[in-house]
């Protein structure tokens, strides 16, 4: 309360990075063009117009016109955050003198981080048309491109059927001590016509080895779900590649630890020499 008192913008700041933090599922988008490595934040009048055109979005869609655009300095990243209302609500409240009807909008809070050293956008949403929508008006308003993220696949399963249980080999990893394969979905067909199926298990591999379970063709992967013991934790953690593009973590600082044993795994899909190459020269400036 004194804080609240004294200092209102410290108390509001404090909520902003609490839920800055509260995410753990991400949609992750690479740029095809040349890395910002330089990039350090919008200027006042991009933010201005970033959020003018947010604003404009949600109101279109009966969210109210309100946005508003923070942004954090992270090591090699840049996270921003994202107010805006949710649809409105009618909630009966009852007082002394009896009950009344009282109407609200909701607040909700989207979160981005563009990482400098990959140029890659992840994107945190409250449903795939607002995630979309995100990374493009990002991409004009701070990239001066509307697709300067054009998405497409980041992750890919195939070495869960390529390399066996090699493929959970994590020795090389400090900070990560095992992992276990818990659960694949296969989708059987695509189109109108898709099945799809799970499977499930303490130790899926265990399941393959016995022949209980035959993982398909890499391409017909289409989710897989880890159990990881850190080195900081006694209790192990789910992490979870969903579809070609979304990790999904417990916290969020797994994320970086994660993706370090998942490309020296090759379940990031690797870029081309051309893009590596300007990847090094970017991280020696």
């Amino acid at each position: 309360m004194q804080v609240w008192l004294q200092a209102p913008k410290v108390l509001e700041e404090m909520h902003q990075i609490h839920e800055l933090d509260r995410p753990r599922g991400f949609v992750h988008f690479v740029t095809d063009r040349q890395p910002e490595g330089e990039f350090d934040g919008p200027t006042a009048q991009e933010n201005a117009d970033l959020e003018a055109q947010l604003a404009d979005w949600f109101f279109h869609a009966k969210r109210g016109r309100h946005a508003k655009v923070w942004m954090y300095k992270r090591p090699s990243e840049r996270w921003f955050l994202v107010r805006h209302g949710l649809a409105s609500k009618r909630q009966e409240v009852v007082s002394g003198s009896g009950a009344d009807t009282l109407f609200f909008r909701p607040g909700e809070y989207d979160v981005l981080v563009y990482n400098r050293k990959r140029g890659e956008l992840r994107v945190h949403g409250c449903n795939p048309r607002e995630v979309d929508m995100l990374r493009r008006m990002f991409g004009k308003h701070i990239f001066h491109d509307e697709n300067f993220f054009p998405g497409g696949a980041k992750f890919t399963l195939a070495p869960l059927v390529k390399d066996g249980r090699n493929s959970l080999a994590c020795e090389d990893i400090p900070g990560i001590q095992h992992i276990l394969l818990t659960e694949v979905q296969i989708q059987a067909a695509g189109g109108s016509g898709w099945l799809r199926s799970t499977h499930q298990s303490a130790d899926l591999f265990t399941a393959i080895e016995n022949e209980q379970v035959v993982l398909p063709k890499p391409e017909s992967l289409v989710r897989a779900s880890f159990l990881v013991r850190f080195g900081d934790s006694k209790k192990r953690r789910t992490i979870k590649i969903l579809g070609s593009n979304k990790l999904s973590v417990v916290r969020d600082g797994d994320t970086a630890l994660m993706e370090r044993w998942l490309d020296a795994r090759g379940f990031i899909i690797k870029r081309s020499a051309d893009e590596e190459e300007l990847e090094g020269v970017l991280a020696s400036a």
